[in-house]
């Protein structure tokens, strides 16, 4: 019994100093391994040279914490844009008629608005009797009439008007004189040109004229005097021959005055 209890007693005794001898171990083990982790940090932090080449030092344990906090916690940054106010509400009648004045501006530009133009009726041209007289030879048409003259029958284009010697023989409207000749057959002649592509003839005339081409003359204006040039009718008694042409065709002078034959 004896020695089982001194046996025990000696186990427990080196228990203990075995224990003891691992716990001196372990805290020797751990400042070792944090002594080498420090020099290693610190090599590394001399061979970087962080704060010397970037002036930057390294962060301490406050400034780590705020750098979490912040990663964490989103800032929330305002808004510079400012929201746009709504419109007023606009009420139906000026909706109504602000559509309707612009439909009356785009109406107005569509449709100019032109001046009135004043119309002036054109009155009608009254024509003026180149002689009064009676009618000694009429106008024939297309039918043959025996000249007295040449004794033979032959188209009459105009109508002989008798006159005294040395009568006044009158424009029959406004013109411009085209030609005065002598022509072989009808002798002294001034041809008027009018509008509308009427022309007048005024034959048989005496040899005093006055007028020459390009003159303007008023219906009533003096043209020439009767006389008795036209070889073709020198046989008749003293006339007026005149002849009218409505573009370029002979028509009847005596179907411009009043009571005129068509």
């Amino acid at each position: 019994m004896k020695k089982e209890s001194k046996f025990l007693k000696k186990l427990v005794q080196n228990g203990f100093y075995i224990v003891l001898f691992l716990c001196i171990s372990a805290i020797g083990i751990s400042g070792y391994v944090m002594y080498v982790s420090r020099n290693a940090a610190e090599e590394v932090k001399e061979g970087l040279d962080i704060e010397s080449s970037l002036n930057i030092p390294f962060p301490t344990a406050d400034e780590e914490i705020y750098k979490t906090m912040q990663e964490e916690v989103p800032v929330e940054i305002e808004d510079d844009v400012e929201e746009k106010e709504e419109p007023a509400p606009v009420e139906e009648k000026e909706v109504k008629q602000e559509a309707k004045e612009e439909k009356t501006e785009k109406a107005s530009e569509k449709k100019p608005v032109t001046e009135p133009v004043a119309v002036v009726e054109e009155k009608e041209v009254v024509y003026t009797m180149a002689l009064s007289g009676a009618i000694t030879a009429p106008f024939s048409g297309d039918e043959l009439v025996k000249s007295r003259t040449l004794d033979d029958w032959r188209i009459h284009s105009g109508v002989d008007i008798k006159g005294e010697f040395g009568t006044d023989v009158l424009a029959i409207s406004d013109g411009t004189v085209k030609s005065v000749a002598t022509d072989s057959m009808m002798g002294n002649t001034v041809t008027v040109e009018h509008k509308d592509g009427l022309t007048s003839i005024y034959a048989n005339l005496a040899d005093d004229i006055k007028l020459k081409a390009g003159d303007n003359v008023k219906g009533g204006d003096v043209v020439g005097k009767v006389g008795n040039s036209a070889l073709a009718e020198c046989m008749e008694e003293a006339h007026l021959h005149l002849e009218v042409k409505k573009d370029g065709k002979n028509i009847d002078p005596l179907s411009l005055f009043p009571g005129g034959e068509e």
